[in-house]
């Protein structure tokens, strides 16, 4: 290795400066593409971990926004979207949901939930009200969310089709309207 670089030093004394130039670049070229085809041969490892921590501090509870899926009110019955994800490589945790009052994944907002083996929130709060009204939409629909987390619904479209929403109770009967006697003039 020595021997080349010696050999190269020789060549590059002899050249003028605006000799050097078109070599500089090639070598700048070479170098440059020397590191994309590391880059793929490695699989954007190094770009891949840059971005995992940044997100880490984004998110420290949960994947980025874009790999969510949504289930928004009217599909649920709930008073707020609920996002999941299916667990592709994540082996930290078991299956989780991530639930915002807003249509927009706000990493600072979401609340995350692991539902197996028993559903708690670990990161974020919802009311008593909000969690059994979940409680009441995951009892048919946990089965749907392992098996997204698992691989074994491939698409998000196929788990949100199998979905239940929540059974909206009737209103209360205190409120019913009673016949009242007629007032008119002619009764």
């Amino acid at each position: 290795m020595s021997r080349a670089l010696a050999t190269l030093d020789r060549h590059l004394d002899a050249l003028r400066w605006r000799d050097r130039i078109p070599l500089i670049l090639t070598l700048a070229l070479l170098v440059a593409t020397l590191g994309v085809w590391l880059d793929q041969f490695f699989g954007g490892l190094v770009h891949y971990r840059r971005i995992e921590g940044i997100m880490s501090n984004i998110a420290p509870s949960g994947p980025p926004p874009f790999l969510l899926a949504s289930v928004t009110p009217d599909r649920t019955g709930l008073p707020f979207v609920v996002w999941f994800s299916n667990g592709d490589g994540d082996t930290d945790h078991d299956v989780r949901i991530w639930v915002s009052r807003g249509p927009v994944a706000n990493p600072a907002e979401l609340v995350t939930v692991e539902i197996r083996p028993d559903v708690r929130v670990v990161d974020g709060k919802l009311s008593a009200r909000e969690m059994a009204l979940l409680r009441q939409w995951l009892a048919p629909n946990l089965p749907v969310l392992v098996r997204y987390w698992d691989g074994d619904i491939e698409s998000s479209e196929n788990a949100i089709a199998a979905m239940r929403p929540v059974k909206r109770r009737p209103p209360s009967q205190s409120h019913s309207a009673r016949p009242t006697a007629s007032m008119s003039p002619h009764s």
